[in-house]
């Protein structure tokens, strides 16, 4: 078992419940969240290394929600995903703080090459001890 914790953050149930499925086969511990707000809650309650959220959603969507991890939980890696890409660039989402992006349809070793590369990315970037 891998100790990274991933939150998987997207409105449509049955794709959130999937990757929550997929990823923790992967061997990681994994938890979802049907929107920001939600997300938000997690966040409060324990720490998060890798955030996977879509970008439209509603109450809050991931572009909020990115850019509220990012200044208040800054040793968190953040994936978004999209179908948009004519509204949201990549180069939009990474301005807000996202770490890597991902557009759907995706497959889920995509996903997971992304997660590691995050995570990966965040325990370079940790002071070391």
């Amino acid at each position: 078992m891998k100790s990274e914790k991933i939150l998987v953050v997207d409105d449509t149930e049955e794709l959130r419940e999937a990757l929550v499925e997929f990823i923790r086969e992967e061997g990681y511990e994994v938890s979802g969240a049907e929107n920001g707000i939600k997300a938000l809650d997690v966040l409060k309650d324990r720490h998060i290394d890798v955030v996977l959220s879509d970008i439209h959603m509603p109450e809050m969507d991931g572009y909020k929600l990115t850019k509220k991890i990012k200044s208040e939980y800054s040793k968190t890696g953040v994936i978004v995903m999209t179908a948009y890409t004519s509204i949201y660039s990549e180069g939009d989402i990474r301005k807000i703080g996202a770490d890597e992006f991902i557009t759907k349809p995706f497959s889920f070793t995509e996903v997971i090459e992304k997660i590691e590369r995050v995570i990966f990315m965040m325990k370079s970037l940790k002071p070391r001890k």
